[in-house]
């Protein structure tokens, strides 16, 4: 996960992949979880559509502030532990939970570990 997730999260439109894409908003969470609880059950598994900003260039090469044009979008799983054992060992074999599969079993050094990605074995 990259270190400024968590500080942009807020810039994000993020669908919960535990609850069938629905909209992932930090602030509409009651209450509200800490820093410490969202790196506990947040997963960032997949970028969907990569930020796009425009950033208009005036006369005399004056450079106005960026202006976002389309947010970016992520995929999250957001839930306890039980949940997300329950989507990874549901019997129905997604996209997603494949692309869950192999973020989750992503070794320290960023390879993927193939044998233990794929639930139907090597």
């Amino acid at each position: 996960m990259s270190p400024d997730f968590m500080d942009n999260l807020s810039k994000l439109k993020c669908e919960n992949i535990l609850q069938n894409r629905r909209p992932f908003i930090l602030s509409k969470l009651n209450p509200v979880p800490t820093r410490e609880e969202l790196c506990e059950d947040l997963v960032n598994v997949a970028t969907i559509v990569p930020g796009l900003y425009l950033r208009q260039v005036g006369k005399g090469d004056a450079i106005k502030p960026p202006i976002v044009v389309r947010a970016q979008q992520v995929l999250v799983a957001w839930g306890t532990q039980e949940q997300r054992e329950k989507f990874v060992n549901s019997n129905e074999r997604t996209l997603m939970s494949q692309i869950f599969y192999l973020t989750r079993d992503r070794g320290l050094d960023g390879v993927f570990q193939w044998k233990n990605a794929l639930p139907w074995g090597q």
